[in-house]
């Protein structure tokens, strides 16, 4: 009896332990639905009888029985009396079998230990994989995006219409069974690759900007580590379904990820976010040169689309015939494109160089008479030779200089902003032509009083 109880005791603790840890629990048995029993020849109907009726021969010349007479027929004898094969016995109803099946509920297995006796056992998590996008564009290129100059900037996501710089992130768990495990929760952190995308880290302050992740429409949450702290837990496909929004940085963005509580393994990917086919400008030898500020943070900061690198040879040659010779090429784009953050902030600042669409040309040292005639070239002169007539879609912003900003040529080489807007007009924002035939026609006076006096 001792021995019998405490038996009992050590079972109900082990259960207990089991259903504590939620490692396993005993199986139910489903429903089984009643089900008549079927009559055999082999049945018992209760009177010794078999269930069925005698068989009933058919009166016949053949075999001289009377027809219904409830007994069998004689046999059929051959031509040397020997006693013919009867007729095949008609197919007998199988009995349907009661057999309760056990189940066990989702993320649960069945396995039967070594007293033979079942249990359902939780799927442990056995591999862990992710698909995500190869390359993006950085936020704000081909498509509207609202850039702040404090950096918050505000990702939106419509899983119908997916922006340039949005993907699809799949994380899928696979479980012991090898079947997708439901219900696992799984950790993912993202990180930046250090200088990649041309921002150089020793010349940056503040945190980089990381990936903007949506599950379904809502932003997760992330700490300063990259880690996303909102919980992720895969569906009934075992898969955590989420987007990817990439920042307005162009760089090299690495997503790892791995099972929260068990061992699955790590999945870790790549996306390449940056604007494709960017290469650098080399100007040829006298009539351009790079030039650049005296505390720049990007070294690499000459790259355009290959189309806008043929626009901009053609305007400095028209630049060079009117005597501006060499050209001063400032900033275009970072190798990868993406926001040109000029102080190395991380903050919005030289909006319109993402694309590699634009450049800043010097105009220090130069004519104003010269820069104006270039300018009236390419925006209003209707002359058949004009730059404007080469080159239709080009547009020049002609800055203001202090103490308001530092004048120079802003020219939209595909007449387009980086979201893809184009650009209607020139813009004169220092009114500079202006100044140009004030100073034009004060010259002209005052030859012409010298001409008079003379």
């Amino acid at each position: 009896m001792k021995t019998v109880l405490c038996a009992l005791i050590w079972a109900i603790t082990v259960h207990a332990q089991a259903e504590e840890r939620g490692e396993r629990y005993q199986p139910t048995s489903t429903r089984c639905p009643s089900a008549p029993m079927l009559d055999t020849p082999s049945s018992n109907n209760g009177d010794g009888s078999s269930g069925l009726p005698p068989a009933r021969a058919a009166g016949n010349a053949a075999n001289s029985g009377l027809p219904n007479n409830g007994f069998p027929p004689p046999a059929r004898l051959d031509a040397h009396g020997q006693k013919l094969a009867g007729p095949p016995e008609p197919s007998r109803p199988r009995v349907e079998q009661r057999q309760c099946a056990k189940s066990c509920e989702a993320g649960y297995t069945m396995v039967m230990d070594d007293r033979h006796q079942q249990w359902c056992q939780r799927i442990k998590p056995k591999a862990i994989s992710m698909s995500v996008p190869v390359e993006l564009k950085p936020a704000g290129i081909d498509a509207p995006f609202q850039l702040n100059r404090d950096g918050k900037n505000k990702h939106k996501l419509d899983p119908a219409k997916l922006a340039p710089w949005q993907g699809r992130v799949v994380v899928q768990v696979v479980g012991s069974d090898d079947k997708p495990l439901v219900g696992q929760a799984v950790k993912l952190v993202q990180t930046v690759e250090d200088d990649s995308g041309g921002h150089p880290e020793r010349k940056h302050k503040g945190q980089r900007p990381l990936a903007v992740l949506f599950l379904e429409k809502a932003a997760l949450a992330v700490n300063k580590q990259g880690e996303i702290t909102t919980p992720l837990v895969t569906d009934a496909q075992g898969q955590i379904k989420l987007f990817f929004s990439a920042p307005e940085f162009a760089g090299v963005h690495r997503l790892k990820a791995e099972c929260a509580q068990s061992t699955c393994g790590t999945a870790e990917e790549t996306v390449m976010v940056k604007v494709p086919d960017l290469a650098e400008y080399e100007p040829a030898e006298g009539t351009a040169q790079l030039v650049g500020g005296t505390n720049e943070k990007h070294e690499q900061r000459h790259y355009l689309t290959k189309q806008s690198i043929k626009n901009l040879e053609v305007m400095i040659k028209a630049m060079n015939k009117s005597g501006w010779k060499p050209v001063g090429v400032n900033d275009a784009a970072l190798p990868w494109g993406g926001l040109f953050d000029i102080s190395g902030n991380w903050r919005p600042s030289h909006f319109d160089h993402g694309a590699g669409t634009a450049v800043d040309l010097r105009t220090a040292n130069i004519e104003l008479g010269t820069k104006s005639q270039v300018y009236d070239s390419q925006c209003n002169s209707q002359d058949a030779n004009a730059l404007s007539n080469q080159l239709p879609s080009t547009k020049i912003l002609w800055h203001d200089g202090p103490p308001h900003d530092i004048e120079h040529f802003h020219v939209y080489l595909l007449g387009t902003a980086p979201n893809g807007t184009p650009k209607k007009s020139c813009q004169d924002a220092g009114g500079w032509m202006k100044k140009a035939d004030e100073k034009a026609k004060a010259k002209a006076d005052k030859e012409g009083k010298k001409e008079t006096k003379g």
